[in-house]
């Protein structure tokens, strides 16, 4: 997920100049280029605490919809 704050980064990825030129303005393969992206980015990015993921997280279905299905019953495959 692209988060708001970090859209600047993504936009200078994802837009022009591409990663290759990019690369070569800084003197590098397209590959350690990439790997630079990646530091810079995660770098910025927060780190939450468990309870705080948690709590982000929407208030959405019902506990019904979670519960086990009891028995010896056929369930379709869900990876199919």
């Amino acid at each position: 997920m692209i988060l708001k704050q970090h859209y600047p980064l993504f936009q200078t990825f994802f837009g022009t100049p591409s990663l290759k030129q990019r690369a070569a303005r800084n003197g590098r393969s397209a590959e350690m280029e990439h790997r630079a992206i990646l530091r810079e980015v995660l770098l910025v990015l927060k780190k939450r605490s468990l309870a705080e993921v948690l709590a982000a997280m929407p208030n959405v279905g019902t506990d019904a919809d979670f519960e086990r299905i009891q028995g010896k019953q056929q369930v379709a495959d869900v990876f199919a």
